[in-house]
Formats: structure tokens, C-alpha cells, sequence
């Protein structure tokens, strides 16, 4: 149904109007009728017309300014001027408008008729442009929801490709926007048994993801956020696409440290990459080692993305030592072995061996025994633990073995250590 608006105060134009559109078989045309300018804005807009003949004298508003108000709520109307008066002024104000016909009464019959041929032309070709418009855009909606999952699914392993991530903002136009990947973990000192529950550890996780959606929102960016196997990773990008958006990635972080601990009553820890025009997919390894460093004394970690571009390119091996290290701090309550940690880095593990020992002094067993030693320290000086209870958090399945090597380096029991005594205290 083409809807078609006649506004003119007098009633013989608006019949001669009707009558030359109805005897010459303009089927399917619905015909609407206004008597003044106001009345041919409120049937305009609320008919959603497609077409209106408009007549510039008419009482209160007259045709330049109804067609200003209806082109303003519907821009893709075809407005044709019909005026008594051949007047440039008219003809100039109708330009600017992008009024597509004007017509000077009395207007020949076939006139009329070329005219609405032409706006129903018109009107099916715009009709056509919006109807495609509205497909693309669902089509790139779809698109957008699929990389948005894929993307999500990606963070909740920990495998991002660089391929993914640049189609992704790609898809959005984030080109110029600030970014940042972030990590945020329960406090592993106080969550390490509660996190070994998967459905309790489900839970919590699912309440640290909500509130992180909800305070990035709140601030104004935009944020994909997918719970891990052992945390809630995040990517927020400043959703208006300022260089300066509202809170800068440590406030975000901080406030949703913050009301975990209040709303939530769940202490976490956080790490994330500083804010950039577009972090590469490794950041987020990065946060997620950052993530680990971090302490309920210390609990957010930030990575300067330059800082570790600039050190992969300057030194190769301190580099590739560093990660060792951070993955290592990372992984103490696993007991990582030499040949996963060098897959992890993509590096054979003799490689990763020879480079351990030339840059440290020590071997990779050694240095991490030393951490495993100094965290068990840290956590037998809190009082909180027992021996039994440390062992188990640093990974040692037998506590007679962690005992030994506890004593082999601190020469003392942990016992002895958590009680205060020293090894003279005992003689």
C-alpha cells in the first residue's frame, strides 16, 4: 500500500487532485486528506505516509514549513510542492529541503500524474535502499554475535589468535579506541579449597563476571567478559571511542576490586595490559601472568604493553627468562614441569634449560624450589595454615617430601619455621 497525503485548504484542488489520481488507475494508493499545514504534519507522521502533494498557502503552518517537520520525522518521504504561486523564494526553500517536484497551479492532468509516477518511483527505490540497508545490518549483527561467542570462547581457554581479534574490531570500527585485557582471579590464599569445588567454583565466578559487565557498562566501556577455568577474562574497549574515556583501566579495575569485596564478599586480584589503541591477542597472557603476581596486599597488576614489545626486541633470552619466571609464580601450586612450562613458551625444553641456568646461575629445578620455599614461607608466617594445609596449596601431594625439601633449604622443619623456633631452639 503506497499511502499518498493531499494538504490543501481548499476542498475543489483537493477532489481535482483525488479525482485525477483515482480515473487513472493508480491502484493500491491509499489517499489521505489535510486541511492546514498542522493537520498534514500529524497525518503525515501518524500515517507514515510515502508521498504528500503539499500546498504552500494554507492556514498555521504552510507547506514549506509541513514539509520541513515531515521530512524531519520521515526522511525518506517524497514531498511535492503545489502552489498558485511561481515564487523563487518558494522554489529556492523547496530545493533545500530536497522536495523532489514543483508544481504551479492549476496543474495540467498529466503533470499530476508524472509527478506521483515519479514519487511512487522514488519511494520504491528508497524503500528498496532501507529494506537493503536493514539486511546488511543484520547481517553484520549476526556477524558481530558470532565473533563476539568465538571471541569469548577464545578468552575462556586462553587462546586468542591475532586473526580473530583484528576481525573483531574490524567488524566494530574500533580502530581508534582504547582497549585492555584484564584478568580478574578470587584470591588464591584465602579461595585455594573453595576454588577446588568446580560447581562452588562456577558460582563464584559467574558473580565476579556479572559485576565486571556491570561496572565497565557503568563506565562507559565496552567489555566481552568470559569466565576461565580459574578466573573471569576480559577484554573493554572505550565504548565511545574516546582517546580519553571516563576511568582509565586501574580505576575500573580497582572499583570492581572494590565492590567484589563490599557486594560481593569475595576477595580478588586483578592484572591487566594498559589501556592501547588495539592490544594484541598475547596480552592477555600477559594479564593473565599479571593476575598472578598479584597479592591481597598488592591485588592489581598492570602490563605495559610497550614495555614488553620493546623487551621481546631488545633481549631474547632475558625475555624469554622473564616469562619462565612469571609463568613459574604463575603456576607454583601446580609444580610445573620443564617440558610443559617450554611448550607453554614455545621453545624446546633443552633450549629453555640451557638459558634458565646461564641467566639465573641456577637450574630450573632449583629456582623453583626456591619460590615454592618462599611462598610456604609467606603462608606458614600468617598463622592461617598448617603444614599439611601448605603443602597442599603449593601442589605437594606428599608432605613428607615437601617437609624435606622445606628443611634442605631453610634449614629447618616447617614446624619449627611456624612456630618461631630456630634450629639452635631445638638443640
Amino acid at each position: 500500500m503506497f499511502r499518498l497525503l493531499i494538504a490543501d485548504d481548499e476542498e475543489l484542488e483537493r477532489r481535482a487532485l483525488r479525482l485525477i489520481i483515482e480515473r487513472n488507475g493508480f491502484a493500491g494508493v491509499e489517499i489521505l486528506e489535510a486541511v492546514s499545514g498542522t493537520e498534514a504534519v500529524q497525518q503525515a507522521i501518524g500515517h507514515a505516509i510515502d508521498a504528500a502533494f503539499l500546498d504552500i498557502r494554507m492556514p498555521g503552518l504552510d507547506g514549506i514549513e509541513a514539509a520541513r517537520h515531515i521530512r524531519a520525522a520521515l526522511p525518506d518521504a517524497v514531498i511535492v510542492i503545489v502552489t498558485a504561486f511561481d515564487s523563487f523564494d518558494y522554489a529556492r526553500e523547496a530545493v533545500r529541503l530536497n522536495i523532489e517536484e514543483y508544481l504551479v497551479k492549476p496543474a495540467e492532468e498529466q503533470e499530476v500524474i508524472q509527478s506521483l509516477h515519479k514519487a511512487m518511483a522514488a519511494s520504491s527505490i528508497r524503500k528498496l535502499k532501507v529494506e537493503r540497508e536493514r539486511a546488511l545490518d543484520r547481517k553484520l549483527g549476526r556477524l558481530t554475535e558470532y565473533l563476539e561467542s568465538e571471541l569469548c570462547s577464545d578468552m575462556a581457554i586462553g587462546t586468542i589468535g591475532d586473526a580473530r581479534l583484528a576481525e573483531f574490531y574490524s567488524a566494530h570500527e574500533f580502530a581508534q579506541t582504547l582497549s585492555f585485557f584484564g584478568v580478574l582471579k578470587p584470591a588464591p590464599v584465602l579461595y585455594a579449597g573453595a576454588l577446588e569445588d568446580t560447581a562452588l567454583r562456577k558460582a563464584i565466578l559467574a558473580r565476579i563476571e556479572r559485576l565486571a559487565s556491570l561496572v565497565l557498562k557503568r563506565f562507559g566501556w565496552y567489555a566481552l567478559v568470559s569466565a576461565t577455568e580459574s578466573g573471569v577474562a576480559l577484554l573493554a574497549i572505550s565504548w565511545d571511542g574516546s582517546a580519553e574515556p571516563k576511568a582509565s583501566a586501574e580505576n575500573i579495575l580497582l572499583e570492581i576490586l572494590a565492590r567484589s569485596r563490599t557486594d560481593l564478599g569475595i576477595e580478588i586480584v586483578a592484572g591487566a595490559s594498559v589501556p592501547c589503541a588495539q592490544p594484541e591477542a598475547r596480552f592477555l597472557e600477559e594479564a593473565t601472568i599479571a593476575a598472578s603476581l598479584a597479592r591481597k596486599d598488592a591485588p592489581l597488576v598492570l602490563v605495559d604493553p610497550a614495555a614488553l614489545l620493546s623487551s621481546s626486541e631488545t633481549s631474547g633470552d632475558d625475555h624469554l627468562i622473564d616469562r619462565a619466571r612469571s609463568y613459574m609464580v604463575a603456576h607454583l601450586n601446580e609444580g610445573a614441569g620443564l617440558e610443559r612450562m617450554a611448550a607453554e613458551l614455545r621453545v624446546s625444553a633443552s633450549h629453555l634449560s640451557r638459558k634458565f641456568r646461564q641467566v639465573t646461575g641456577c637450574t630450573f629445578m632449583e629456582y623453583g624450589a626456591r619460590l615454592r620455599m618462599d611462598r610456604a614461607k609467606t603462608l606458614l608466617s600468617s598463622g592461617l595454615y598448617s603444614v599439611k594445609e601448605v603443602a597442599s596449596l603449593l601442589g605437594f601431594v606428599d608432605q613428607a617430601y615437601f617437609a624435606r625439601v622445606f628443611r634442605r633449604l631453610e634449614g629447618r622443619s616447617p614446624t619449627d619455621f611456624r612456630s618461631g623456633k630456630s634450629t639452635e631452639d631445638r638443640k
